[in-house]
């Protein structure tokens, strides 16, 4: 933020101004107006996006300044071009080669099988043709990916306690249920 804002507010005052009133109407008075409790169940950094975008450009505009900086220390040689260029390469494949190296493994779900385990052990303690109960995305998710996308025990119908004051889900268990009915009637 540093080398895009100082270079930006010397040139373009105007915008620059405008780039910084989104930074801090999008993350600092967010933050204030939001007045979310410490802490939080999951990340909620997606408030925050106006902030990310203002940041976005600053960082473009500092990677045009350190272009500007390059050719003015070459003295506009043929060399320059190449070593601008070669820069921007070099800053495009390492910034997010060395973010993926730093962040994988904290970020890396691929053996967590919590979510499945959890649900699938929730299914198959049902009774035939039972109805579950559940309170929220977290449990209920898991179940319906297993029973949509896996197929495991469809015979369970999952009713969301958040969503069973709308019509439309009413309407959606009754349907699914009933063809369920059917299909059992006739096999």
């Amino acid at each position: 933020m540093g080398c895009g804002n100082v270079y930006h507010f010397p040139k373009h005052k105007e915008d620059a101004f405008s780039v910084f009133s989104l930074f801090l109407m999008t993350g600092l008075a967010i933050i204030i107006f939001v007045n979310q409790d410490n802490p939080q169940p999951r990340e909620r950094d997606y408030s925050y996006v106006g902030s990310f975008f203002a940041f976005s450009i600053w960082i473009s505009i500092a990677v045009s300044a350190m272009g500007d900086y390059i050719r003015k220390f070459f003295k506009d040689k043929p060399i320059a071009k190449k070593v601008v260029v070669g820069s921007f390469v070099a800053l495009v494949i390492l910034m997010p080669g060395m973010m993926l190296k730093a962040n994988y493994h904290e970020h890396d779900r691929s053996d967590n099988r919590l979510a499945w385990d959890y649900s699938y052990n929730i299914l198959q303690s049902c009774e035939p043709n039972a109805i579950l109960f559940t309170n929220g995305d977290n449990d209920t998710f898991p179940l319906w990916y297993l029973q949509e996308v896996e197929g495991i025990r469809k015979d369970v119908t999952v009713a969301n306690l958040s969503l069973l004051n709308t019509e439309w889900y009413i309407r959606q268990l009754r349907d699914s249920r009933r063809g369920q009915l059917d299909r059992k009637a006739e096999n």
